[in-house]
Formats: structure tokens, sequence, C-alpha cells
């Protein structure tokens, strides 16, 4: 063992806690982990994992650190073989007052008894404390710990004492805190019970919170019938979810806390998948129509949240006739929070309706949200357009001029979603309604008073490049940004045009190669702007430019510019940029 100064890492690790600064004790904490490695295992588990037992704390700071430590120390104590060391001082902080110790605790739990080999008793003793203990703080840490004790325990006895104990934590009238914490963890066991136990001793209990007399019990019980249902599932008892995972969705969906149906909400599409399209079809569409029109905004929001997937259970035509006509009635919505849900479900509905239902249905709903009084639900429109891509030409006539009318909204973020939306529409549309419909809407962009609309449209030059061509691109475009570079009295709109220009140099292919030459020149005059901010810009340009031109423009141009910048500029910032772009350029 290394000695340090004549004391080992130990003593120095004691000697720290015995301090009275609860910094010093904190630092010590959080190299506990180097300690054992320095230690070894053997020391680490004769000496190390002892001292670590008799900490006393009451600092909810350390104790977190402690918690979190000791779900690292499996290595250190030997592997395997040697976590049950480590449970001891788990289980403690696992009883503590603290909420956020206590959780910490119970996930280094978890993770140690998922690495251990051997240990079933010890496992088995720890849950079974904490399940009968004095306090409800432990009773509620056990009911985290089922899962992987019972995935780790392969003994029939203790395997059924354990579920005896969720059963009884379960019905613990007492403390609902407690019943709160097996509804949390309900699901997760039930992924690991045996089929036929399953069936006798897990869904029973999750059948009981779900109509606990506690809302907030019913409410996570409720949250969990997705786990539940492929639990069973997957034991081949499908055909069990139909009398015993179904009724409790009914009755979430009928709940008089509309806390309850906003949990069902939120859980409700993994719940429907979990029972599979058949059951759904039959015996959950009715629910579903009912949180669509629940009178609680947050269920409807939470409803409208997932509502594409169900087009994948019960397929497009369904989903149109049965479903479809709640979505669009939510278009009058009053709430932002739900037309915001919505304008976002929209988008993911359109590729799984087909052509025919999105002209039908996603259409008129798209017009509308882009008509929106919100900017939030325009934006969430605009910057979501690539989901319509494949039949944007079909919809080209009455989107479009929306569109091109959002790019001069008052709002830029909604400009910016324009800007940025522009590539992808010409990419659709073609070179000619580009040019005939959106060329003056991108370019004047350029010249808009905000720098993210700039930016915006500068960050999509290159991808037009791509779709339309260098030279039309050198014909029609960069003429006019030229333009606007000469015309600008405000610094920024020149370094956005620097900044654009740079990137389209520096792509791949011919096409830079042919406008390279185009950009050169902008950029070289931008390097003797009378604003600072400009010149730096363009020096930055001309030092990322350089490796895509000949060697004949280096030296004739790039290179004297940048040392007459070096030599001469009055800006020191210029001076340090043109000093670093002829360094990298040699």
């Amino acid at each position: 063992m290394d000695e340090l100064g004549g004391t080992s890492p130990l003593q120095l690790l004691q000697d720290d806690f015995e301090s009275s600064d609860q910094e010093i004790r904190l630092k010590a904490l959080k190299r506990v982990k180097l300690v054992a490695d320095v230690l070894g295992p053997e020391v680490t588990r004769s000496e190390l994992i002892p001292f670590i037992n008799t900490i006393v704390e009451d600092d909810d700071e350390i104790l977190l650190a402690l918690a979190e430590a000791l779900g690292q120390l499996v290595p250190a104590v030997g592997g395997p073989g040697h976590a049950a060391l480590l449970l001891p001082s788990l289980e403690n902080l696992a009883a503590m007052e603290e909420t956020v110790v206590r959780d910490k605790a119970v996930e280094s739990a978890c993770m140690v008894i998922g690495l251990m080999q051997g240990g079933q008793q010890e496992v088995a003793d720890m849950v079974t404390r904490l399940s009968t203990g004095d306090w409800f703080t432990a009773k509620v840490s056990a009911c985290g710990l089922f899962t992987a004790a019972y995935k780790h325990i392969s003994e029939h006895d203790q395997r059924a004492l354990l579920r005896g104990q969720f059963d009884v934590l379960a019905k613990d009238t007492d403390t609902p805190m407690v019943r709160r914490a097996v509804a949390s963890n309900v699901g997760n066991f039930a992924g690991v019970v045996e089929g036929h136990l399953l069936l006798s001793d897990v869904v029973p209990v999750f059948e009981a919170l779900a109509s606990d007399d506690q809302d907030n019990v019913r409410l996570l019980a409720v949250e969990q019938a997705g786990k539940v249902a492929k639990a069973l599932v997957d034991q081949q008892l499908e055909d069990e979810c139909a009398p015993h995972i179904v009724p409790v969705i009914k009755r979430a969906v009928e709940d008089r806390s509309w806390r309850v149906r906003c949990a069902m909400a939120r859980g409700f599409a993994n719940a429907a998948h979990a029972v599979g399209p058949k059951l759904t079809t039959v015996e959950l569409l009715p629910c579903l129509t009912s949180l669509l029109q629940d009178h609680e905004t947050e269920v409807r929001a939470a409803m409208i949240k997932d509502i594409s997937s169900f087009v994948d259970l019960v397929g497009p035509s369904t989903f149109a006739s049965e479903v479809m006509p709640y979505v669009l009635a939510l278009l009058q919505d009053v709430n932002l929070n739900v037309r915001i849900a919505l304008s976002n479900a929209c988008m993911k509905l359109a590729p799984k309706l087909g052509q025919e239902h999105t002209m039908t249905h996603i259409l008129p709903m798209l017009l509308a949200f882009l008509r929106d009084e919100s900017a939030e639900v325009r934006l969430h429109i605009l910057l979501q357009l690539d989901g319509l891509a494949e039949w944007m030409p079909a919809m080209a006539e009455q989107v479009l001029p929306l569109v091109l009318e959002l790019g001069q909204d008052i709002i830029w973020r909604v400009r910016r979603a324009v800007m940025v939306s522009v590539p992808l529409l010409t990419e659709r549309m073609g070179v000619n309604y580009f040019e005939e419909n959106l060329l003056e809407l991108y370019l004047q962009a350029y010249r808009d008073s905000v720098n993210e609309v700039r930016v915006g449209a500068s960050e999509g030059l290159q991808r037009l490049c791509k779709v339309c061509g260098a030279d039309w691109l050198q014909e029609k475009v960069l003429p006019r940004i030229h333009g606007f570079y000469d015309e600008s009295t405000f610094y920024l709109i020149r370094i956005a045009i620097l900044n654009a220009l740079k990137k389209l140099a520096n792509g791949e292919g011919s096409a830079a190669s042919v406008l390279v030459g185009d950009v050169l020149q902008l950029v070289l005059r931008g390097a003797h702007d009378s604003i600072p901010n400009v010149r730096f810009t363009a020096v930055r340009a001309l030092q990322e430019m350089a490796p895509h031109l000949d060697a004949g423009a280096v030296d004739s141009q790039v290179r004297p510019c940048l040392t007459e910048l070096m030599q001469s500029d009055p800006d020191d910032d210029v001076k340090f940029f043109s000093a670093q772009a002829l360094e990298s350029i040699r």
C-alpha cells in the first residue's frame, strides 16, 4: 500500500471525516473510490468498508455523496463475489428521512444487487428489514428494491416472501406514501414475476391500487397499465389483458379526478400498444376519444401528444373515420397548450395516414395552424415542414402563399423558421418555383434587422447551391448578395454575408470551385472594411478558404492581404487573427 508522507490514504480519509468543515468531509467522500483503488480489495474489505459503516452524518449532501459512492465500489471490494459487503451502509441510507438520499441509496443498491454473485439471503433480509421498518421511509425505499431483489433471488420460498411483502405494503392503510411507492414500482415488478404468479400475486395488487381511495395513488398505478399489460403478454397471458387491464383503463378515463385522467392520457399509448390492435380497436377507441374531449386542458394536451402512434394500431382508415373528427375538433380549442400539442401531432400524423387522408384531414389543420394567432403554433408547423415534404407539390398552391406571408411575420423566430424551410421547399418544388416565388423572400432575409434570421438564411445557402447549381447561384443570387453588401450601413449584415459566403466556398465538389473566385473578391473587400469586427471576420474566412484556393491566389491575394493587416491594422484583434491565419496557411 502506498504511503503519503508516512500516512496511509485510509488514515487521511479518516482524519478528513473528523473535520468540522462540511466541505472537507464532502471532498473526502468524493475520493472514496480513489482511496479504495489505492488500498486494494483486501484492505478495502477489511478496513475501509467497516469504517464507512461507522460513519454518522447529519448533512444530507454528504449522505447523498456517500450513497452515490457506494454504488461504484463493487470492483474495489473485489468484484461481484464480495459486493454484499456494501449492502449494510446502503440499507441505512435507504431508511434516511431525506428523499434524495433514499432515492440515491435505492438506485445504488439496485446497481450492486444487479452485479452481485451469491448473497441471495443478504438481499432478501435487507428487503425484509426495510419492508417491516417502523418508519414509512424505509418501506418506501423497499418498494424500489423489489424488482432487483426478485431478479437476483432464485429460491422459491424467498421469492414468495418478497411477493407477500409487496402485497402487504400495497395494503398499508396508514401511509398513502407507501402505497404510492408500490404503485410506482408495480409495473417493473410485474416484469420479473413468473406468469401464473404474476396473475395471482401482482395483477390483483395493480387492480387494487388503481382503485385506491387516494387519487395520488390511483394516478401512479394507472400509469403502470402499459407495463403490467406488457408483462402479461410477455408471459403468454395476453388473453388476461381484457379482464384485468382494460377495465382499469376504462375506470381511469372516467375517474372523478382530472389528475388520474391526465395520468391515464400520458400512459394510454403504452397501454394500447401493450394490449394490442384488436383490444384497442374494439375496447379502447371510445376511451381515446373521451380523453380527447375531456373538459380539462391538461388531459386533452396529454392525449393528443402521442395520438399518431394509434394509426399503427388501428390502421389509417379506422383512425381517419373514428378518431380524426375528434382531433379536428381541437383546432378550435381555446387553450394554447392544446393547440401546440395538436400542431406537433399533426405533422407526425401525415406520414402515417398517407396522401389521401393527409390532403383531406391534415391539410386543413396545417392551413389553420399557419394562420394561428399564436407564434408558437406557427413556429411548430414551420419547423416540421420536412414531415410533409413528400406531399408538398400537391399542397403547394394552398400552403406556400401562407409560408411566404410568414416570411414577413413580426416574430423573428417565425421568420427564421421560414428561412430554414426554404431549401427544403426548393428541393421539392424545383429551381423555377424557387426563382419565381421564394427568391425575393430569401434574399431579403440577408437584410433582416435580427441576426438570427440572417444566420438562418445564410445556413441554407450551401444547400440551395446543391439544389440549384453553382452556375445558377452565380448568376441569380451572388450579384444580389454582393449588392446587399455594398448597400449595407449596418456592419452585422456584412458579417452575416461574409459567413454565408465562407460556408459556400468551403463546400465540397465542383460547385465550390466555380464560386470561390467571386467569394474571394468580396472577402478581400471585407478585410479592408471600416469596422474591425468585419475585418477579422473576413480574416477568419480567408484562413478557412485558403485550403480550397489555388496556390497562385493564396500567394498573390490572400497572403499579402493578411500580411498588411498583421503589420498595420490599428485593431489588435485583427492583427492577432491575421497572424494566426498566416501561420496556418504557410
